[in-house]
């Protein structure tokens, strides 16, 4: 009796009868895996689809473009035969596996996205963990580049592709962390620029510049999502107030600041009573200041140092101006 009622439970077990946690996990859904199986959608219809021809456009397009790495190309040719075989699986995984390698992370995220509104009957099972699996690649070459920044720290090219991944995986903090680290250089040379003399001199600033162009192009990575904040001083909301703040330290910290945005700033930490980051405020003019100066010094025409400097003498009064402000609400 004993062994008919084992055989009977093998049974049962073998037949799919048993509830799905007595049964073994299938194998984990990895983003870039090009063995991971891909489920199809419940209106998929294999006669029809075969008889479409889907099966060939997907093993071209494999053959021709995405298994030769030429991702743009295997990208354009996926792109339409998502609309015209909506319910293949498999062309929207590799569509999304070409934009990726082709660095569009957030097209990638949009196709995923998109797959699991038109097999929603797969996105608990399939697509939503596609969709961490290649987040969490974007981490991992997120980490092992910021390894690289480390470990080289004067590869300048490594800078804004790090800035992207961690932007795309929403990471603030390292987000600011590498445009800390670039300005960091950047300052570091200005500095051994004026103690130096000479040919040591003009080596430290051309290093100054090419290191001030990255943070320029830093800016203007952050500039499209860190956009200047609306609405006046004096906030009654204070959720809204402090993510005002926030955000002008933001562009105050990174030079994204419009003159007028340093005087906001300033005039909102010294009406809260923040002096300290009120002076902040004024020694991160200073520092503008003296850079714009150095950046007139090295200016290749007399019309780009006119121009340099009129910048560094317009902030030059604004800092006196709110220097003066901030001796005046001294206790």
């Amino acid at each position: 009796m004993a062994s008919a009622a084992r055989f009977g439970y093998l049974l049962l077990l073998l037949s799919g009868a048993l509830p799905l946690a007595a049964q073994p996990p299938g194998p984990p859904v990895e983003f870039l895996d090009d063995r991971q199986p891909i489920p199809e959608a419940a209106q998929y219809d294999s006669v029809q689809y075969q008889a479409s021809g889907v099966e060939s456009d997907l093993v071209a397009g494999k053959r021709q473009a995405y298994d030769l790495k030429q991702y743009p190309q295997a990208a354009q040719r996926f792109a339409p035969l998502v609309q015209q075989y909506p319910y293949k699986s498999a062309i929207w995984v590799y569509l999304a596996r070409a934009q990726f390698h082709s660095k569009q992370l957030e097209l990638t995220r949009q196709t995923l996205a998109q797959a699991g509104e038109v097999m929603p009957e797969l996105q608990e099972g399939f697509w939503q963990p596609l969709q961490k699996s290649m987040l969490k690649e974007v981490r991992r070459q997120a980490e092992e580049l910021q390894a690289q920044v480390d470990f080289y720290p004067e590869r300048l090219a490594d800078f804004a592709p790090l800035l992207r991944l961690y932007r795309f995986l929403q990471d603030t903090t390292n987000t600011e962390g590498v445009v800390r680290a670039a300005l960091q250089r950047r300052s570091g040379f200005f500095q051994q620029a004026e103690v130096a003399s000479g040919a040591q001199r003009q080596s430290y600033l051309a290093a100054a510049v090419q290191w001030d162009r990255l943070v320029d192009t830093l800016r203007r990575e952050l500039d499209s999502t860190a956009a200047a904040p609306t609405g006046g001083v004096g906030i009654a909301d204070s959720l809204r107030e402090a993510e005002t703040l926030r955000l002008l330290q933001l562009r105050v910290d990174y030079y994204l600041a419009k003159a007028q945005e340093y005087q906001q700033l300033f005039g909102e930490y010294l009406r809260l009573g923040r002096r300290t980051e009120a002076a902040s405020v004024v020694a991160v003019l200073e520092r503008e200041v003296q850079r714009l100066e150095m950046l007139a010094t090295i200016a290749p025409n007399a019309a780009e140092e006119d121009k340099q400097r009129g910048k560094a003498a317009a902030l030059e009064t604004m800092r006196q101006q709110l220097q003066a402000q901030l001796d005046a609400a001294a206790p």
